[in-house]
């Protein structure tokens, strides 16, 4: 039973957007990314049919709840798999329309939803972040991020720097406020998408030690979190 609840668990974790690293001590990370970390529309049916357990001891009527809950997650994260492609497809047809070449591009669920959905789009010179809501009524747009190589140059050799390239799997751009120097991570979108002053979920300010350059993560207050949730709640309706 051990054996069964970690191994299906390290499973779930390769559907996530975060993903999973299976083959530990190898660091390719594996994240087919079809279902947001935490999703209640998954999690809900079982934890309704454990407490349905608990409530009776008739092994029979046990085994119709959690058969029961195991059908309807499991459903769920096959209909996530299918709107994932649906909306694989979309981005692709938006970038083909508008005549974009793209080297590479990963598409991934937003918190706790299957509706709405992000794309990151490499190309040769930038980086190109875009949403897609199923509910949606316009054509999809994309936001250009150059990819500042000049201020990457800058940071080259840099310990820290070299480990969150690593941790952002290549999705990232530099940028530059007052002098200092910002890693910025693209996989996990914007808190807020101001074109003059974009902030981004996660972002590291390097600040100069004894040592050298040294990345911080910027704070990011409850505020934040409440704007986002808003923001992606407002956006899934469509455009």
């Amino acid at each position: 039973m051990v054996f069964w609840c970690l191994f299906t668990h390290v499973l779930l974790d390769m559907f996530t957007s975060w993903g999973t690293q299976i083959l530990w001590p190898l660091n390719y990370r594996f994240a087919l990314k079809i279902i947001f970390v935490v999703d209640p529309l998954y999690t809900i049916p079982l934890i309704i049919a454990l407490i349905m357990v608990w409530k009776t001891k008739d092994a029979i009527v046990r085994k119709k709840h959690i058969t029961k809950g195991l059908f309807i997650s499991s459903f769920y994260l096959l209909l996530s798999c299918s709107i994932k492609l649906y909306a694989l497809h979309q981005f692709e047809k938006a970038l083909d329309k508008q005549g974009i070449h793209y080297s590479e591009i990963i598409v991934k669920p937003t918190a706790f939803n299957i509706i709405l959905w992000n794309a990151n789009v490499a190309t040769e010179a930038s980086y190109l972040l875009s949403d897609y809501s199923l509910l949606d009524s316009q054509a999809i747009t994309f936001t250009n991020y150059k990819k500042n190589k000049a201020l990457e140059s800058q940071l080259n050799g840099n310990s820290d720097f070299e480990k969150l390239k690593k941790a952002s799997e290549g999705w990232y751009i530099i940028s530059q406020k007052n002098k200092s120097l910002y890693f910025n991570d693209l996989r996990f979108g914007l808190l807020n998408d101001n074109p003059e002053n974009p902030q981004f979920a996660f972002s590291y300010k390097f600040i100069a030690t004894e040592s050298g350059l040294k990345a911080v993560e910027v704070p990011k207050s409850k505020r934040d979190g409440k704007r986002l949730l808003l923001k992606i709640a407002k956006r899934l309706k469509g455009n």
